[in-house]
């Protein structure tokens, strides 16, 4: 829903974009279920949500610019026989 909105809005990448997305995927929510008291909240829940993320710096996507995090189970390369 999120990519929808930003198309809308020519192409811009900013906080309200996401916002925007939010709001929009909670009506959509609402309307689905038949309730507009839950459209209301979801709508709300959802944008603020995605107003934290994009404050925060962080993504709800993988766009493949962060590399895998090695993970090991033993706390390093030299135990892996653990």
């Amino acid at each position: 829903m999120q990519l929808h909105v930003f198309n809308l809005r020519t192409g811009k990448k900013d906080k309200l974009n996401g916002v925007l997305g939010g709001a929009a995927a909670g009506a959509v929510l609402g309307t689905a279920i038949g309730r507009m008291p839950v459209g209301v909240g979801a709508a709300a829940l959802l944008a603020a949500s995605s107003l934290a993320v994009d404050l925060s710096g962080q993504s709800l996507i993988d766009d493949g610019a962060t590399p895998p995090r090695l993970i090991f189970p033993c706390g390093s390369l030299a135990d892996l026989h653990c």
